[in-house]
């Protein structure tokens, strides 16, 4: 019965927020980015194009996320960041209104233009919590931006969303990977980039006390790795996922083995797609990531010691993943050895594969993918 009220009263006081949006004249010079998940990704990236463009001198800018605190200090014109709840009454007034994670579950106004960026292209099925949510007839964007053709159907599907509403412009963070990124690592030969997605996460409703953070490899595994990488000179940056626990886990900061929490890469001030440019290599498991970074065409290996059971926890939106995913797989201590072993040496037997895919998982293989989203709802320099 207490859920039953609580549903009741938030769908009768946002109905009435979406008749008063509705009537509401909205600013077509202010633009809202809006993020419960931090203040990154997709946002983040497209924040930075408009910075970088001097367009905030012609729009005023609220940025409204969960972690504003860490961005008061900037000092820039016509921008402001907000705590997140402040983003539901500028969302009122707002001609542009920007999603990475998460919504405000009021309906854009008429002259309104609400876009949904996600936050890659979907390699993961949808988890039940988020097609329950958005099993609606209610379109609370008036765009959803996709890398290509492929990833329109499958967005459709997820958002309950019409399929010419779904536009392709590429995604705004790739836009990063085409510039040079020189982060002072130390010395090294090569740079492998590691970006797990997470094994357990409490914010996504997993049982928090376990403490599995990577594949193929346990805590008391680091220091042969580390040896292992320092004969060889090549380093190993792990940047976990966002939401992964880390409660129950020591972070290791060894001189060829670095695993960073996302809170501790935030505090490196680093930018994952500008050290995405940087490495010579990937590895992920079921990421969507790599999609982008075939972009650059470099080697990916794809850990896969549990993907049994994590196809059948989570699955995947594409039908044939595993012909998806164009390098290495990794199922052993061994398999990991060896590619390492194959980017010093420069052996790369995938080049073809990552082209092959790359052609229908990325229509853009520029850096304008922020040009087109702007251009999109009538935004330009």
């Amino acid at each position: 019965m207490k859920q039953f009220v609580i549903r009741f009263f938030h769908a009768t006081v946002f109905a009435l927020c979406s008749f008063f949006n509705k009537k509401t004249n909205h600013n077509p010079n202010k633009i809202l980015f809006y993020s419960d998940l931090g203040f990154r990704d997709n946002v983040k990236a497209l924040f930075d194009y408009i910075i970088e463009n001097n367009l905030n001198e012609k729009y005023t800018i609220v940025c409204a996320t969960n972690d504003y605190k860490q961005f008061t200090s900037m000092q820039l014109q016509h921008v402001t960041f907000k705590n997140k709840w402040w983003g539901f009454w500028e969302y009122f007034s707002a001609g542009n209104v920007f999603y990475c994670f998460g919504r405000i579950p009021i309906l854009p106004g008429k002259n309104q233009n609400v876009v949904q960026l996600w936050h890659g292209s979907p390699l993961k099925a949808a988890s039940k919590k988020m097609l329950e949510k958005n099993l609606s007839d209610k379109l609370f964007f008036t765009h959803i931006i996709a890398s290509s053709d492929f990833f329109v159907d499958v967005l459709s599907q997820w958002f309950s969303f019409p399929k010419e509403k779904i536009f392709v412009c590429g995604q705004p963070r790739n836009d990063k990977l085409f510039k040079q990124s020189h982060y002072n690592l130390g010395e090294y030969e090569k740079l492998i980039l590691w970006l797990p997605t997470f094994r357990n996460s409490s914010q996504m409703g997993h049982d928090s006390s376990q403490n599995q953070v990577l594949p193929i490899f346990q805590e008391n595994d680091f220091k042969e790795l580390n040896d292992f990488l320092k004969q060889l000179n090549v380093k190993i940056i792990v940047k976990l996922h966002p939401v992964q626990n880390i409660d129950n886990y020591n972070l290791v900061d060894l001189e060829n083995f670095i695993l960073l929490s996302n809170d501790e890469f935030t505090k490196r001030e680093m930018d994952l797609y500008l050290l995405c440019s940087q490495a010579d290599a990937m590895i992920t498991d079921y990421s969507s990531i790599y999609f982008d970074y075939l972009l650059l065409n470099r080697p990916i290996a794809f850990t896969e010691d549990d993907i049994e059971n994590y196809s059948s926890q989570r699955g995947f939106s594409v039908k044939n993943q595993d012909e998806c995913k164009p390098g290495f797989r990794i199922k052993t201590k061994q398999d990991f050895y060896q590619f390492v072993t194959d980017i010093v040496t420069e052996k790369d037997d995938y080049k073809i594969e990552r082209k092959n895919v790359n052609s229908w998982a990325n229509t853009y293989t520029d850096n304008k993918s922020s040009e087109r989203v702007l251009k999109l709802v009538g935004i330009s320099k």
